[in-house]
């Protein structure tokens, strides 16, 4: 599983939730993006975020990972949709929390309509312009996909932190535990 932060965030955002999937037997990798900006389709060759996303799950793999599941939040969900679409073999599944459609030139909605993957959408319904953007995403999503809009204005990796809406968490573990194992 590779774990994409927030903007303006690094890899121990996530240190808490990695450990939870470890400790559960995950093999998880918390990717640091030192980097922003876009991707491109039709054979254009992408940028920094969505290579090192993608890169993340092909070193997954490399090391022994039957299946990769990308859970990006804000600007890693964004990220991870991007990746998704580019990355062969193709990744399991996507877990997108509070992504903005577009982030930094990289158009998340363009990626979400050539996914052949499932994908799992998450955002709090006061944490608007994302809740927004997680329908839109969702609508634009060809493959088998959900969505939950929980309570509350929490924001990406908040939604399923320790204190997190246990829904939500729990929808997430459920599609981790099935697409991650």
């Amino acid at each position: 599983m590779v774990l994409v932060h927030e903007s303006n965030q690094d890899v121990c955002q996530w240190l808490p939730y990695a450990r939870e999937l470890v400790r559960t037997g995950y093999f998880v990798l918390g990717l640091d993006l030192s980097t922003s900006g876009y991707v491109q389709y039709e054979g254009v060759q992408p940028s920094p975020l969505g290579l090192s996303v993608s890169a993340a799950a092909g070193y997954l793999r490399k090391q022994g990972a039957g299946r990769v599941v990308l859970v990006g939040a804000s600007m890693g969900g964004t990220a991870s949709l991007a990746a998704a679409a580019i990355t062969t073999p193709r990744v399991d599944g996507v877990v997108s929390l509070s992504a903005p459609a577009e982030f930094d030139g990289i158009d998340a909605r363009t990626a979400a309509g050539m996914l052949r993957v499932p994908v799992l959408y998450g955002a709090a319904a006061d944490d608007r312009s994302f809740a927004d953007a997680s329908r839109v995403l969702h609508a634009a999503t060809t493959s088998k996909k959900s969505i939950h809009i929980v309570p509350g204005t929490r924001h990406g990796v908040a939604l399923v932190a320790q204190d997190g809406d246990p829904t939500l968490r729990r929808a997430v573990g459920a599609f981790i535990a099935m697409h991650a194992r």
